[in-house]
């Protein structure tokens, strides 16, 4: 993990450093903030409409892996038992 730039300065004290994306070649950059793990149902047809089911904030001490096989598993089983589909598809994005 890197260093806070002002180490000194008060924050958040689950607060990490987040990756993301940005345009154009090697734009990808790391910035503080507190990552989520977003669970998102996509609709039939050519699309780009995504309907939010979950949202799990991480923590410091938090296993990513861990952490989004239990929201899958829990939002997979909410979906079940409301019969919402007979098929559910997961793509993990990170």
């Amino acid at each position: 993990m890197c260093a806070w730039l002002r180490p000194e300065a008060r924050t958040s004290a689950e607060r990490m450093f987040c990756h993301v994306h940005g345009r154009g070649k090697n734009a990808g950059q790391m910035i503080p903030g507190w990552p989520y793990s977003f669970v998102a149902a996509l609709g039939p047809g050519a699309s780009s409409w995504t309907a939010p089911l979950d949202a799990v904030r991480l923590g410091p001490d938090d296993d990513d892996t861990e952490v989004t096989a239990a929201q899958l598993r829990e939002v997979a089983g909410r979906l079940a038992s409301s019969g919402a589909g007979t098929r559910v598809t997961a793509t993990l994005s990170w």
